[in-house]
């Protein structure tokens, strides 16, 4: 799956809540996925690069708001509208804003989608690759 709803994409990473509305989703997720890889064979796996931004920071409950992930040319990027409005900090971090009920990146509207099908596109996503993928989250030590 590939969108281009984005502008430049952001080079920001976000910290986000432990929960991120991930409890939201998990009946759509088959519980034989969740399976842990004891051993990976690095030659065998993609790295795949991925970016969440949220609404929010730190101690606030922060929602996912978009999803973006990268293989060579194959793209995923998603948006989803928070339940909880944006914090201004977010808004200056990830350029995106909510305004009368859309999602604008500076002054593009952007498409955005229910988070829970944000997450099943994604599952998607990764699955096409038809073979294991090592996710590699960027800014991912915030």
């Amino acid at each position: 799956m590939s969108q281009k709803n984005s502008s430049a994409d952001k080079s920001e990473g976000i910290s986000y809540d432990s929960s991120c509305g991930l409890d939201n989703i998990l009946e759509s997720v088959d519980e034989s996925e969740l399976d842990l890889i004891e051993e990976v064979d690095l030659k065998q796996s993609l790295f795949v690069i991925v970016d969440l931004e949220t609404n929010g920071f730190g101690a606030e409950k922060a929602e996912i708001c978009q999803i973006s992930a990268k293989h060579k040319d194959a793209v995923f990027n998603a948006y989803s509208l928070p339940l909880i409005k944006m914090s201004q900090e977010a808004e200056n971090v990830t350029g995106l804003k909510i305004i009368r009920g859309e999602m604008f990146s500076g002054n593009e509207k952007l498409s955005t989608t229910p988070i829970k099908t944000v997450f099943e596109n994604f599952l998607i996503y990764s699955k096409s690759f038809n073979s294991p993928i090592i996710l590699i989250a960027h800014n991912g030590f915030r």
